[in-house]
């Protein structure tokens, strides 16, 4: 049977029109194929996820923002002229301002190689990216020819800065809930603690519901908070900073109004370790002569310690000079691990050492329970 070596594809659809002319490939786009704002000088690609399918501005911060079609070389008219690769005369409003052509201090390609930005979509800069998670993307390298073009388009597949596998310290300071960290401040200035710290020198109420590692860690240790339905509708405004406690022996259940929800719900500061109320409990506020029962009582919130540095004071010579409580800031670690992880589907470690391993983004379970458990079952088995 007779072959031909070619093949034609015809297609209605006109919105599109692909040319090349000697050393470039370009695209023609209609204007309202593309997002509001685009025009000459703009890195745009193509949203598959937008409700109209359109052309938008690319940026380099995360990995589907960074996919490149080309670069906007100019308007005509109700299109756009987009070089997909090859000379391109770059309209001076593709650089980012910010970034000044002649700074080669950071991470770059010299002068001659432009990289798409993180911070403004759509722009090139002559500096690489350097945030953790921002993608290297060369684009454009300056290359002057045929009087007519400042270089050319250059679409290299962009990577990403950390990797698949990304850690690093938060606030400069590592380790666990509880960790103390002690900081000399200026006279006159205001100290910043790091991320997940709060000044250990003041009392914090921490809500479980924001805290839950310090709660999980300390619990009732060091004071915390009920919130206490009682059977009355006695409770006003005016039960604020009265003592609570029990009616009756044992005297166990004692704290202080320090919320008045509703008519018949307080919340209530108890002291350390203390014992949360049980339903049927009952309790007198302040001196009054009636009781109530404990409906129901829930803690919601953890209250931290308060650490007073100790003061320095250091004589130099014969006690004509005295160094004395200088600005000692005590930091205390309530939220956090230390670090940030970005981790791929899958990763292979050698080996990993934890204090908990928890299985499942929510209702999950500790791995190391579970094969202590399988552990204890086998042996029992054998036995």
């Amino acid at each position: 049977m007779p072959c031909s070596s070619s093949s034609n594809i015809k297609s209605t659809a006109t919105f599109i029109n692909v040319t090349q002319g000697g050393s470039r490939l370009m695209l023609s786009i209609p204007e309202g194929d593309a997002s509001a704002g685009v025009t000459g000088g703009d890195v745009i690609r193509y949203s598959v996820t937008d409700p109209d399918n359109i052309y938008v501005k690319s940026k380099a911060d995360e990995l589907d923002n960074s996919e490149v079609v080309g670069i906007v070389e100019s308007k005509s008219g109700a299109f756009l002229n987009v070089v997909i690769y090859g000379s391109i005369n770059l309209p001076a409003t593709s650089i980012e301002a910010t970034i000044p052509s002649s700074d080669t201090t950071t991470g770059g390609g010299g002068n001659d190689i432009y990289f798409l930005s993180a911070t403004t979509s759509g722009k090139v800069r002559v500096i690489a990216p350097t945030g953790q998670s921002d993608i290297i993307k060369p684009i454009y390298q300056v290359a002057p020819h045929g009087g007519a073009y400042t270089g050319i388009v250059m679409n290299y597949i962009g990577y990403k800065i950390g990797g698949d596998v990304q850690a690093y310290v938060q606030g400069g300071f590592d380790g666990g809930i509880g960790t103390i960290s002690t900081i000399i401040g200026g006279i006159g200035t205001d100290s910043q603690l790091p991320t997940f710290y709060v000044d250990a020198r003041v009392r914090h109420v921490l809500p479980i519901s924001e805290y839950p590692a310090f709660w999980n860690r300390y619990g009732k240790s060091f004071g915390f908070h009920d919130y206490v339905t009682i059977t009355t509708n006695t409770a006003v405004s005016g039960d604020i900073g009265k003592i609570v406690q029990s009616f009756y022996p044992p005297f166990n259940y004692n704290g202080k109004v320090v919320g008045v929800v509703s008519q018949n719900s307080y919340i209530i500061e108890r002291p350390p370790n203390g014992v949360t109320g049980e339903a049927f409990n009952i309790i007198r506020i302040g001196d009054n002569t009636f009781s109530t029962r404990i409906l129901s009582s829930e803690n919601i919130a953890a209250i931290t310690p308060i650490l007073i540095p100790t003061p320095v004071i250091n004589v130099i010579g014969s006690g004509d000079i005295v160094i004395t409580n200088p600005n000692i800031i005590t930091g205390m670690k309530v939220a956090g691990d230390g670090t940030t992880l970005t981790v791929p589907e899958s990763v292979t470690i050698t080996s990993i050492i934890t204090d908990a391993l928890i299985v499942g983004v929510s209702g999950g379970y500790d791995l190391d329970d579970k094969i202590q458990d399988l552990d204890t079952r086998l042996t029992d088995l054998g036995g």
